[in-house]
C-alpha cells in the first residue's frame, strides 16, 4: 500500500475502543503504531513497520487490553517501546504524574529487524506502571550485520519466557518466546 508512504504516524490512536484491524500495509513514517489515551480492547494485526519507529506510548490517561499480533519489522528503529518518561527535551525527564498508564498488553508473533540496538524498551513510571505485558514469539535480528540488539525493561510486570540471544548469519538475534 504506498498510500502511506511518507506519513508520519499511520496509524494513531487517542479515546478509541473495540477496534480491529486486520490487514497489510507498510509504513515508512516516525511511528508505525502510535497508542495515545483513552484506548481499550484494541486488536492490531497483519502490518509491516519500518524503518521508521515501531510502536509507542504517549499522551496521559490509559491503554489497556490491547494486542499486537504478526507483525512484520523492516530495520524499524526501537522496533517495541513503552516509555513513560519521554519528553521532546534535551535532557532526561523525571517521573511524571500523568503518565500513560498500560496494562494488559500483548506483543505476538514479531518478526523482522530492528535499525537500533535497543530493539525493546519498556522503561515505565513507578507510579503508573505497565501490568500484564506479554511477550510471545518474539523474534528480531539486528538490521545491521554484527551489531548487537538488546531488550530493556524498567518497572514493568508481565511475562517473557525463553529469551535467547545469539547469532544468524553474522546478525545478532533476540528471541523471546512462550508456552
Amino acid at each position: 500500500m504506498d498510500t502511506w508512504k511518507g506519513c508520519d504516524d499511520w496509524l494513531q490512536f487517542l479515546n478509541v475502543g473495540n477496534l480491529l484491524i486486520d490487514g497489510s500495509g507498510e509504513n515508512d513514517g516516525d511511528d508505525c503504531i502510535a497508542i495515545n489515551g483513552g484506548c481499550s480492547d484494541l486488536n492490531i494485526a497483519n502490518i509491516e513497520c519500518g524503518p521508521g519507529h515501531g510502536i509507542r506510548y504517549g499522551g496521559s490517561g490509559y491503554a489497556r487490553n490491547i494486542t499486537f499480533e504478526k507483525i512484520t519489522l523492516d530495520a524499524t528503529k526501537n522496533p517495541i517501546i513503552i516509555d513513560q518518561f519521554y519528553c521532546d527535551r534535551d535532557h532526561d525527564c523525571k517521573s511524571q504524574p500523568s503518565a500513560l498508564s498500560v496494562d494488559y498488553v500483548k506483543y505476538i508473533d514479531f518478526e523482522g529487524t530492528s535499525a537500533s540496538e535497543e530493539a525493546i524498551k519498556l522503561d515505565c513510571d513507578q507510579n503508573s506502571g505497565c501490568h500484564n505485558i506479554i511477550m510471545d514469539c518474539i523474534n528480531i535480528t539486528s538490521a545491521v550485520l554484527g551489531k548487537k540488539i538488546y531488550a530493556s525493561c524498567n518497572n514493568d510486570i508481565g511475562t517473557s519466557l525463553g529469551t535467547t540471544m545469539g547469532t544468524r548469519s553474522g546478525r545478532y538475534v533476540l528471541h523471546i518466546w512462550s508456552y
